[in-house]
């Protein structure tokens, strides 16, 4: 059911995926917007208070960039929990400039997490792309992005240890 207008919404309760969708799809009407363009808006919204919260909760580093926000993505919204499936957003760091995410669940939020990644990077003055080569949307099982850091001078290096281990090992034997 759509979002009415006697429903109210209690902020410290948990809600079903399902409600999560039903409020996304209520807003954007109320907005006047398609469900994909309203997230995209409210990513961007949320990646300055995300990014605080983040600091403030000590996740990332004060100097932290997009890349490293959206690696710890699942943390600061879903915290310490660890139960199976609990977690909707998972975020690798395959390369110092490269990250990997998956958005899984009955819903999908993948133009939430797009917004975010234009909000971060509006926010670092980072140039950030993205591709998503599955969606959802699309009848994928999930929602898949790829986010690079346009970054060949490493101005914004992060130590990865999958990158950078085998150089170490390597001269740590010369």
């Amino acid at each position: 059911a759509l979002l009415t207008s006697d429903q109210s919404y209690d902020d410290g309760a948990d809600y079903s995926d399902e409600d999560a969708d039903d409020l996304f799809k209520g807003v954007a009407e109320l907005m006047d917007m398609e469900v994909p363009e309203w997230q995209e808006e409210f990513g961007r919204f949320l990646a300055v208070p995300l990014s605080q919260l983040a600091r403030d909760q000590k996740q990332v580093k004060e100097n932290a960039g997009s890349l490293d926000m959206l690696e710890g993505l699942d943390r600061l919204l879903y915290g310490a929990a660890d139960e199976e499936g609990a977690r909707r957003i998972r975020g690798i760091r395959l390369r110092q400039s490269e990250l990997a995410m998956a958005c899984v669940g009955p819903v999908c939020i993948c133009h939430l997490v797009k917004g975010l990644i234009d909000g971060l990077a509006d926010m670092n003055d980072e140039p950030v792309e993205y591709r998503e080569p599955a969606c959802q949307l699309l009848a994928a099982p999930l929602c898949r992005l790829s986010i690079f850091l346009d970054d060949p001078d490493l101005v914004r290096l992060v130590d990865v240890p999958r990158e950078f281990g085998p150089l170490r090992e390597k001269k740590e034997t010369l």
